[in-house]
């Protein structure tokens, strides 16, 4: 992380931060969520069209998925149903903080550092791992 290789230098202003996978454990709950929006269409997706969806955007995927399976839906609006997905698969699962993360804000903020969210997850989803993140009952120790 930032604080541990000496990144953080003087004359920084603002560090952006991914929100899955840097700040929150969401991997598992997105998977489930595209796992649900997928059946609902009776598509399984194997390893071989997952790892098609690796370092591409949420739209492209979408695209990609009507595009393969020969599906009739707008990819925006399957990309919101299964972003409603996503948002209940978070709110009803524990959240883990990644490993690192609070102490790398804990040193963002000794050195007076902004910080921001940048996303392409839904708003909702943002607002609603924020809150998970930031309230430590909702934060799982990792087994």
């Amino acid at each position: 992380m930032l604080y541990n290789r000496g990144m953080i230098k003087n004359g920084k202003e603002l560090v952006i931060m991914d929100m899955d996978g840097l700040m929150a454990d969401t991997e598992k709950h997105y998977n489930a969520a595209m796992d649900e929006f997928l059946e609902s269409y009776g598509i399984r997706a194997g390893a071989a069209e997952r790892i098609k969806w690796v370092g591409t955007g949420p739209y492209e995927n979408m695209a990609r998925v009507k595009k393969d399976h020969h599906l009739k839906d707008d990819p925006v609006e399957m990309l919101v149903r299964r972003g409603k997905i996503y948002v209940r698969m978070v709110r009803e699962n524990r959240l883990y903080v990644m490993s690192g993360f609070k102490p790398a804000l804990a040193a963002l903020k000794r050195n007076k550092m902004k910080t921001a969210v940048g996303t392409s997850s839904p708003a909702e989803l943002v607002k609603l791992v924020l809150n998970k993140i930031f309230r430590q009952e909702d934060i799982a120790a990792r087994p």
